[in-house]
């Protein structure tokens, strides 16, 4: 399947990989294609550079969810979610998206060292 179709069927994306090879890039290009493709979409940065507004040309306030203009259908936000960690203590037995049928999209996964779920559960509360 080609990312335009994952773009118009899919209902989370998540792009990963080292430093520097452009997932803020792909991932900001591919939201607003998206967007201007009628998908209402919303793009979320972790990454603590804060360059998600960078790439869209605008300024995007910590922790709040920002309409960008001239792109309908699209919002972003940027959070840090290592800011947000003492909140998320002792939740490491939680999996956010076992309730929506999704329980295993974190398997794998290699974020907040071996701890997924507090990533997703920083990510699901900050939206």
């Amino acid at each position: 399947m080609e990312l335009r179709e994952l773009l118009l069927k899919l209902k989370i994306i998540m792009f990963g990989g080292k430093g520097g090879v452009g997932k803020t890039s792909c991932a900001a290009s591919s939201a607003i294609w998206a967007a201007e493709h009628g998908r209402n979409t919303l793009i979320i940065s972790t990454d603590p550079a804060h360059s998600l507004g960078d790439s869209l040309g605008v300024e995007l306030p910590p922790g709040i969810p920002t309409s960008i203009e001239d792109i309908d259908n699209l919002t972003a936000l940027e959070i840090n979610p290592k800011a947000n960690m003492a909140e998320f203590k002792g939740l490491t037995e939680i999996n956010p998206l076992e309730e929506m049928g999704m329980g295993d999209i974190s398997d794998g996964m290699q974020l907040f060292g071996n701890n997924p779920k507090i990533f997703l559960k920083t990510l699901i509360n900050s939206v």
